[in-house]
């Protein structure tokens, strides 16, 4: 693994900056500094300091650079990496320190990753203030990295690009974090191999700072960016406090791949292979990926290393900030996991009804003793088609079984009657073979025929608005709407019957 350092943010003086770099480039030696100083005494120095970089990067061909070349560790080459600069003036007034150097001038080393950092030959970088300019472009003998001012809306990762000598170009982000997190960081997700947890480039050490930059491949903006209506069924977009009916297509794949990521690291931990740090479920900390047919991949990119490895806050004002020193458990780390993503979906679905379904999984994810197991049986994680298959999977278990219908017969209804009347679908019928709901059985025959098998003669007698049964999935959004708890009382039947061992959604992956 590579890693890199960083230039500081935007020193005063970029008269400075050129001499900085000829005093200490490698194989300069003391004819090098000698003449660094003769520069800087025949320089007026300007000052200047950083602020907030500006919202978006102006298109200019005007642009500051320092040029770096790259240092050579174990065969590989090391890229240095400025961090982003705003824009300053070059005409300020001169400073008051003569020529004495600015304090924020800053070498950059390049290191190894991990605990144990071997230092190298040291190159110097400093921004050059130029009036308009809102980037920092270094250069090494590979490619050059840009790194905008600009941030990735609602992120806290910088716009970045890589520039190769043949001409192309690729987009990529950097995150800045404290030091020993960053190397922490690094470590924890290049130990991961999951579509869902993003591999980062490298790091870039800012030196004489406790700062450092990772950099992350491209992405299209973080999680909290994707419109609600994409992640769920909303019946009216227009109306913010409008009722859902659980997730899209789209949210359902969202959210799985999310839950698959954290039970993947949770399998990580049993087997010891990261450290025990809980997951963070920072909107703005995951991002994701659009792809040309608008699929969304979302990427997990951080985990709690500023806290407690649980990821609960230090109450006391002495260990403020810092890790905790109690070290949890395996299980206690997996249930903080769970916890995580049951309050990511509540602040995803913002200001909307929670239904049902999706409110007994956020109250099962927030439970201390979330299992797996038992999160794989919830509706709300279900697909259409796996809800679907499970009542066909039911049928073949009762059918021409005397015995199983018996218990079904035995077992509560599902609550069906309103949507039963609502569809008119005894209008047709004789009235010794009307549908009723008064046990599971007729629940599930209800289900079975009107629902899963979609009859014909439901949308023929149907007078209300035919979109509201024109196909199965109408039919599906109907029933979460007049009994939204049905599907979420089945599986508890079913589950307590003991008839289908394996949840439908493990069958999904």
């Amino acid at each position: 693994m590579e890693v890199f350092a960083a230039a500081p943010p935007c020193p005063s003086v970029f008269e400075l900056a050129a001499a900085e770099v000829a005093a200490v480039c490698v194989g300069r030696g003391a004819a090098a500094r000698s003449a660094a100083a003769s520069v800087v005494t025949r320089s007026r120095p300007v000052t200047g300091s950083a602020v907030e970089p500006p919202a978006s990067t102006p298109d200019t061909h005007h642009r500051s650079r320092i040029r770096v070349r790259g240092v050579r560790i174990g065969g590989r080459m090391c890229r240095p990496l400025a961090s982003p600069c705003h824009v300053g003036s070059a005409d300020a007034a001169p400073s008051r320190a003569g020529l004495s150097p600015d304090p924020s001038s800053r070498q950059i080393r390049p290191t190894m990753a991990g605990s144990s950092r071997v230092g190298r030959r040291s190159a110097a970088g400093m921004p050059i203030k130029i009036p308009g300019d809102s980037k920092i472009e270094i250069q090494n003998r590979s490619r050059n990295l840009t790194v905008y001012a600009s941030k990735v809306v609602d992120s806290v990762a910088y716009n970045a690009m890589l520039s190769y000598p043949e001409g192309q170009q690729e987009k990529c982000v950097a995150v800045c974090r404290r030091l020993e997190h960053a190397h922490a960081l690094f470590d924890i997700l290049a130990s991961c191999s999951h579509s869902n947890i993003i591999e980062p480039i490298g790091i870039w050490e800012e030196k004489g700072t406790k700062l450092a930059y990772i950099v992350f491949p491209c992405f299209d903006g973080p999680l909290s960016l994707i419109p609600t209506e994409e992640i769920f069924d909303v019946e009216d977009a227009t109306n913010d406090k409008s009722y859902t009916f659980g997730f899209t297509d789209q949210g359902c794949k969202i959210f799985v791949e999310m839950f698959m990521a954290v039970k993947y690291v949770n399998d990580l931990y049993d087997d010891e292979q990261i450290p025990l740090k809980a997951l963070n479920f920072d909107e703005s900390k995951i991002f994701y990926q659009l792809n040309a047919q608008r699929d969304y991949r979302v990427l997990l990119t951080d985990f709690k290393l500023e806290i407690s490895p649980t990821g609960n806050a230090r109450n006391n004002r002495k260990g403020k900030g810092k890790a905790s020193s109690t070290v949890p458990t395996v299980d206690e780390l997996k249930v903080a996991n769970w916890n995580g993503l049951g309050q990511l979906l509540q602040k995803l679905h913002k200001n909307l009804g929670l239904h049902a379904e999706l409110n007994h999984f956020a109250e099962l994810l927030g439970k201390k003793t979330v299992k797996y197991e038992d999160l794989v049986w919830e509706a709300g994680l279900w697909e259409h088609n796996s809800k679907v298959q499970f009542i066909r999977e039911i049928y073949w278990h009762y059918n021409n079984d005397e015995a199983k219908i018996s218990q079904l017969k035995l077992r509560a209804s599902l609550g069906l009657k309103s949507c039963i009347d609502k569809l008119e679908v005894n209008k047709s019928r004789e009235p010794n073979k009307e549908i009723n709901d008064k046990s599971l059985y007729n629940s599930l025959f209800f289900l079975r025929v009107y629902m899963v098998a979609h009859r014909d003669d439901l949308i023929k007698g149907y007078s209300g608005a035919k979109e509201t049964v024109e196909d199965r999935k109408a039919v599906v959004r109907l029933l979460m709407k007049e009994c939204p708890t049905y599907m979420v009382k089945l599986i508890a039947e079913i589950r307590h019957l003991g008839w289908i061992k394996e949840s439908p959604f493990l069958r999904s992956k």
